[in-house]
């Protein structure tokens, strides 16, 4: 597994997207920060977080602090590789992450056979995504998805891990 948050055709939803110029003022360039949110099975997105987070949040029983909610967790990711909606950006980073714990669509009776909990352990990961818009279309397509579900990709930068290229 990677050390970095990693998943295809995930679904999320797009809460804002915020343009922005960076750089001085003789060489600006436009870049922009979309606000996401996603539902997914805490097995699958807790591990990039820390190895016993789902241990930590969940047990058998449900959720093991209830009281918890929403919690911020303190991390950066760098020279991402981010899609939506057909656009591809470099060097994307990730900040922001708010990560709550719940159960979903569990069964009335726990003692069903074949029944799991952890197939009912899910997360609300919410974050924000830095990225550098390369053509204004780009940010007008983003912007069109505001409030919409959309699949989105997410992987570590290639170039990032090739060490011969150095």
């Amino acid at each position: 597994m990677s050390s970095k948050l990693e998943f295809d055709d995930q679904l999320a939803l797009v809460k804002e997207v915020i343009p922005r110029k960076v750089g001085p003022s003789d060489a600006q360039e436009l870049h922009a920060t979309l606000k996401l949110s996603l539902n997914a099975p805490a097995g699958d997105m807790l591990p990039y977080f820390h190895p016993t987070l789902r241990q930590f949040l969940f047990c058998d029983e449900g959720l093991r602090i209830p009281q918890l909610g929403e919690f911020e967790w303190d991390l950066e990711m760098k020279h991402m590789e981010f899609s939506i909606y057909g656009q591809t950006f470099q060097g994307a980073t990730l900040k922001a992450f708010k990560i709550r714990p719940h159960l979903q669509n569990p069964p009335d009776d726990p003692d069903l056979p074949g029944f799991d909990p952890s197939d009912f352990q899910y997360i609300e990961l919410s974050f924000k995504c830095d990225v550098k818009i390369e053509e204004g279309r780009q940010l007008a397509i983003i912007a069109e998805m505001i409030g919409y579900e959309v699949h989105i990709a997410l992987r570590a930068n290639q170039k990032e891990l090739d060490f011969e290229g150095a």
